[in-house]
């Protein structure tokens, strides 16, 4: 008897099933990694990052202590604003939109009057006064031929009523408040045998003193007489500072190449200058009198950092503050013994502190942040050499930004930027932290140098390639992930590396680019 014997069902697979679903593994595998290597935050970093309010110029304060004067960029360009001191509420005065802001003197703080009674400033080359009672009226004074770059204020108060200015002729220009209008009363050219004029300050409503390169002069208002007061070549007068109160000036002075610096204060009496050098360990960088001349303050260098420093000129009385951060400007009425700085505490953005003689506390009286409660981590900035051979031994300095929630069992990719670890008045801090937030090293050289000098740019492009060729020897950097960023003129030396090396960048990130590098097929696509 012959038997079936039933075998069970079974779905036969057939081998091209198998390769579908190994193909949609691999492509889940490689979705889930990139999900987890993408930078998610990305947008909030950006959000953040760009709320910050840049600060374009010195600030001011008036004499009560209880408003600041400030320019700082804003979401729509760059503003003029004063702050109150106590409450951080902010009075919009003026501002332009980013596509219109294409020179740095767009506005300029000149600060207030003796008795507060009047605020300074400019806006597109006109000078306005801003009264206590919130009235502004702009003067008749065309100031385009008038405001020196880089920050410098060539301007001063001589009374309630009366201000000056310096020119680029170079020429003193005497300003009158009469009958409701600010109008130019009087003039003069200024010697140019020593340089440009710079720092001027009010002696007495009669007499007003400014610096070159290397000498100290004053003009006699009544007169016209202009003399020079002291004068000590080859050294240079970097700033200085008067005391009303003490007659005396304090002299910021250095070498050329900064090697060393002094600070001198300079009493100029009838019977003969009297000079007494204050001896000081680190090179100086700016100082103030402060206490009505009872007190000083300075910045200093101290290693990788700048240092605010609050001394008497007799005494042991020493504060030093912003010891493991930066200092950018410092400003005061010199009539209290408070110090304001423009500085950061780390390598945050910067804000503006008040700092007090007798006391190392410090207060944030206007936040980078403004009034906005933002907490933000902020990657350290380390300094960096890397040594390279041309025509002698040379050395590229550079910061390196570490990645966020680093590891060492990953690699990351490397972002070398032709611009310098800094938050005022451009803040390249902002790429350095995002990109740092989102899983990159991130090295920024920074070199002096002359778009209109090739030898200058050759460096440059030399000082690149030497980090480039320390960072990728890091086991936790991916060469095959190397990025350039330049920014305006910067982009220039973006443009040469593409060119002469171009298998060697991942990609490049251009910013207010000045030129664009040449399209190589298969190499550099736009």
């Amino acid at each position: 008897m012959n038997s079936e014997q039933k075998t069970p069902y079974r779905i036969q697979i057939v081998p091209g099933i198998w390769i579908v679903a190994g193909v949609l593994l691999l492509c889940a595998v490689r979705i889930a990694w990139e999900w987890a290597n993408y930078p998610h935050d990305i947008k909030r970093l950006a959000r953040e990052l760009s709320s910050i309010n840049v600060i374009q110029q010195p600030p001011v304060v008036n004499h009560a202590g209880t408003l600041i004067g400030v320019v700082h960029t804003t979401e729509q360009g760059v503003g003029v604003f004063t702050v109150n001191a106590e409450t951080q509420v902010e009075r919009k005065l003026a501002e332009v939109n980013d596509v219109d802001y294409v020179k740095p003197e767009f506005a300029h703080i000149f600060g207030w009057s003796p008795n507060d009674k009047f605020f300074a400033f400019s806006v597109n080359t006109n000078l306005h006064f801003l009264s206590d009672s919130g009235e502004e009226s702009v003067c008749g004074i065309d100031l385009s031929n008038s405001i020196y770059p880089f920050g410098m204020q060539p301007f001063t108060w001589l009374s309630q009523k009366t201000c000056a200015y310096i020119d680029r002729n170079p020429k003193l220009v005497i300003l009158q408040y009469t009958d409701g209008q600010w109008q130019e009363t009087t003039s003069w050219l200024l010697p140019t045998t020593n340089g440009k004029p710079q720092s001027l300050q009010a002696v007495n409503t009669n007499m007003v003193a400014w610096q070159t390169d290397n000498t100290l002069w004053q003009i006699n208002i009544s007169s016209g007489a202009i003399a020079p007061i002291y004068s000590d070549p080859p050294n240079i007068i970097r700033h200085i500072s008067y005391s009303k109160y003490k007659d005396a000036f304090l002299l910021v002075k250095n070498t050329n190449r900064l090697a060393a610096s002094s600070l001198i204060v300079f009493k100029n009496e009838t019977n003969g200058s009297v000079i007494n050098e204050l001896t000081l360990k680190s090179p100086v960088l700016d100082a103030q009198w402060i206490d009505k001349g009872k007190e000083y303050a300075y910045v200093s260098a101290e290693g990788d950092h700048t240092v605010l420093t609050i001394k008497r000129e007799t005494g042991d009385l020493v504060n030093t503050f912003f010891a493991a951060g930066q200092v950018w400007n410092i400003f005061c009425d010199g009539e209290n013994s408070s110090v304001y700085a423009l500085a950061a505490k780390t390598n945050e953005p910067a804000g503006i502190w008040q700092c007090k003689a007798g006391s190392d506390d410090t207060s944030c009286i206007v936040s980078p942040w403004g009034n906005r409660d933002v907490e933000f981590h902020f990657q350290p900035a380390l300094k960096g050499q890397a040594e390279y051979l041309q025509a002698g031994r040379h050395n590229a300095t550079f910061d390196l930004v570490p990645p966020a929630n680093f590891s060492r069992q990953k690699k990351y990719p490397l972002v070398i930027g032709t611009a310098g670890y800094e938050w005022t008045p451009i803040a390249h801090g902002v790429y350095a932290q995002c990109l740092a937030n989102s899983g990159a090293y991130v090295a920024l050289v920074n070199y002096r140098w002359n778009q209109n000098r090739p030898e200058t740019v050759l460096n440059y492009t030399n000082n690149v390639l030497a980090v480039y060729n320390q960072l990728i020897r890091n086991p936790n950097i991916d060469r095959n992930r190397v990025f350039l960023f330049g920014f305006s003129t910067g982009t220039v030396v973006v443009g040469e590396l593409v060119k002469d090396f171009p298998g060697r960048w991942r990609g490049i990130m251009l910013f207010n680019p000045t030129q664009l590098p040449e399209e190589r097929n298969g190499m550099t696509m736009r």
